[in-house]
């Protein structure tokens, strides 16, 4: 097996790095190991991430072949777009323009971030790769299969380096060898450090990285080839962390393709910091990693994303992680949420039955964010009328209706069910429903809210009293309602009044009816007085008390 085709395909992997710089002023000091929590993946929809790119507005950048091209991510890990590519892609940087620096095996395209449309192309490669980009827009790419570095110009077009190789393009630095400082043995990923105006650049067959000046002039070395501390057996990229307060450096990160693992180093110092991951697939864990950066445009978080050779984006959490709502807050669902709940930090109180609340807790200090969803809902309208003076109220279970007149109504979750209460007040009762509950007769209506609901409850007075059918609630209102000559029917119920008849008109009591009217089986009862100053009266069924 030809060895460089070998790493080519392990480096296809990057991740993103966040640093925390320890600096005061204008002088550095030592830095700590980092704190470091493992976050859940950045993204799980790439297939095959190979490097990353991040820039100021937030956006993450990642070249994956097998998902066709560049995938562009915003700063929670939601893909926004794919740009197609017509060849393979490996290195990824954003130019002086904001443009795409992609390597595309013999030369880099130039694409537009904002839609993928190509801009240009340009440079000769035999295997083109990392791509980094200084203060002044000049860049840098490796090649890894001729082992050297091209420098262009912020056009595109070649610099001369004075320093080129025999053999090598004019515009490169660096040779092929194993033993001598400012030797290749296939160079992969490449990083503009700016606090020196430095190039790093992971020498991955020497286990190695080395140093240049942006004119490609050797500065120093980090690291040699082997297992421990310091020591690499396929480095393929490395990242640096900056002291937000004066941009001093603090610490670099290193990620090792074969170890699976990350090594911090103290920038000023080269010492050893610590190691950040290992070999495995869950959270916190890399299988063959190929790049890491350093999120620096994240205004919540300092965080490491690291392309995983298990096809996902794996992150980490570096010192103070702020609690942040995941995609789920300010969603609407018909059943509890359970995913997408937080994008950083754990959930806690997670309550309620639609809509729903939960917080997003902080790690290693940092804050909680404050989280909700609602559900969708429908709305039930109660439409209360009253028959011949009756009256009553509609409630709900659960609470929301509370209809004592008129119109009312209230909006329910989608899908839930809604139990409508009809109460009739004294001396009404209730006639019946219309609408979405005429099934429900003069019950209980339960409806369930598939849609919007439309009913109507009428409200009957009770007849205990009635003149061709029109019911009355006393025989004195009964009386009052007579012109000439009438029949006041009565149920066999008692009524408390006095009775005064002084309308000249001629009148017949008939007592003792059921409540449907249908038939006399006993007496109507008058608890009270009975006196006749004009007109006639007949009864029959009706006792005087």
């Amino acid at each position: 097996m030809n060895p460089c085709r070998r790493v080519i395909r392990i480096s296809g992997l990057f991740a993103a790095l966040l640093a925390v710089i320890f600096a005061s002023g204008n002088s550095a000091y030592s830095a700590v190991s980092p704190l470091v929590t493992a976050l859940p993946d950045f993204a799980n929809d790439t297939r095959t991430p190979v490097r990353l790119a991040g820039d100021q507005s937030g956006y993450i950048y990642v070249t994956d072949p097998r998902s066709g091209g560049i995938q562009k991510y915003n700063a929670s890990g939601n893909l926004l777009n794919t740009f197609p590519a017509s060849k393979t892609v490996s290195g990824l940087a954003i130019d002086s323009k904001g443009n795409l620096l992609v390597s595309q095996e013999t030369s880099v395209a130039v694409i537009n971030s904002s839609n993928g449309t190509p801009v240009a192309q340009f440079g000769t490669f035999i295997k083109a790769n990392g791509i980094a980009v200084d203060n002044l827009g000049n860049i840098y790419v490796t090649d890894s299969f001729d082992n050297c570095v091209q420098k262009f110009n912020s056009a595109y077009a070649p610099v001369s380096t004075g320093l080129a190789a025999a053999g090598k393009p004019s515009n490169s630095f660096g040779s092929v060898g194993r033993a001598a400082a400012g030797q290749f043995m296939q160079p992969t990923g490449i990083r503009y450090e700016k606090a020196a105006n430095q190039l790093a650049i992971a020498d991955t067959f020497n286990g190695r990285i080395q140093f240049y000046s942006t004119g490609g002039v050797y500065q120093k070395t980090i690291g040699s080839f082997g297992s421990g501390p310091l020591q690499f057996t396929s480095p393929q990229a490395v990242s640096f962390e900056y002291n937000p307060a004066d941009n001093s450096l603090a610490r670099m990160y290193v990620v090792d393709a074969y170890q699976s693992t990350i090594q911090v180093i103290d920038a000023a110092t080269g010492s050893f910091l610590d190691y950040v991951g290992n070999y495995g697939i869950k959270n916190g864990q890399m299988v063959t990693p190929g790049d890491v950066l350093f999120d620096s445009f994240d205004p919540l978080n300092n965080r490491l994303i690291v392309s995983n050779g298990g096809g996902t984006l794996v992150q980490f959490g570096i010192d103070k992680v702020t609690g942040k709502c995941g995609s789920a807050n300010n969603g609407s669902f018909t059943v509890a949420p359970t995913t997408n709940l937080c994008s950083n930090g754990s959930v806690l109180n997670f309550t309620g039955s639609g809509p729903w609340s939960w917080s997003c807790a902080g790690l290693n200090g940092g804050g909680t964010a404050t989280c909700s969803a609602s559900a969708p809902s429908n709305q039930i309208i109660v439409n209360i009328v009253a028959s011949n003076g009756g009256s009553g109220s509609v409630t709900s279970s659960p609470g929301g209706i509370n209809c004592l007149s008129g119109i009312c109504n209230s909006s329910f979750a989608t899908g839930s069910s809604v139990t409508l209460l009809p109460r009739a007040n004294a001396g009404s009762t209730f006639a019946g429903w219309s609408g979405d509950c005429s099934s429900a007769g003069t019950g209980d209506c339960t409806v369930t809210m598939a849609a919007a609901r439309n009913v109507t409850a009428t409200f009957a007075l009770i007849p205990n009293a009635r003149v061709s059918g029109t019911p009355y609630g006393t025989i004195a209102s009964a009386y009052a309602a007579i012109n000439l000559s009438g029949t006041i029917e009565t149920q066999g119920i008692t009524f408390i009044e006095n009775l005064i008849l002084n309308r000249g008109t001629s009148v017949t009591i008939l007592g003792g009816y059921d409540s449907a009217y249908s038939s006399r089986s006993g007496l109507t009862v008058l608890n009270g007085t009975l006196t006749i100053e004009s007109g006639s009266l007949a009864v029959d069924g009706l006792v005087i008390q």
